[in-house]
């Protein structure tokens, strides 16, 4: 799905509610309504626009798409989505920008990401075998990225 119908569409699904006391991380559904904060926003919109949970891993692998930590003008830390040929965008504004809009503080890891999400994820990976050829790709990916910077 294209970033920009993305989301559009998930202007329309998604309702911000904060996390209570403890930190807690999820992938809303593919389509339909769903709660959660900002980071649950950034993981949705970017595996809707991925049209899969494997390929979403994938961009993140590769860099095309990143995850950052940043200070909101209040200084309360808030994740912002950046998609290559996209931009930033986050779930306070809602807004396609070329440039981020808050300070940036660190960009999330997919370990990160991964060790965020332990366990917590809303659904289940529909196809197993999928998930593996996508984690193999992204594993192929970072080698061969590492390689070309040696």
């Amino acid at each position: 799905m294209t970033p920009n119908k993305a989301l559009y569409r998930i202007r329309q699904d998604f309702r911000y509610v904060s996390d209570d006391k403890r930190d807690r991380w999820v992938i809303g559904p593919f389509e339909g309504p769903f709660e959660g904060d900002c980071e649950d926003f950034a993981l949705t919109l970017l595996m809707r626009i991925a049209d899969s949970e494997a390929i979403m891993w994938v961009m993140l692998a590769k860099g095309d798409a990143r995850i950052e930590h940043v200070l909101s003008d209040r200084g309360n830390g808030h994740a912002v989505l950046w998609v290559k040929d996209a931009g930033y965008v986050d779930s306070i504004h809602q807004v396609w920008r070329p440039e981020r809009m808050f300070e940036h503080e660190f960009t999330y890891s997919s370990a990160q990401i991964r060790k965020k999400l332990s366990g917590k994820t809303v659904r289940k990976p529909a196809n197993k075998g999928l998930m593996l050829v996508a984690l193999a790709c992204a594993a192929f990916a970072f080698f061969t990225l590492t390689q070309r910077f040696r």
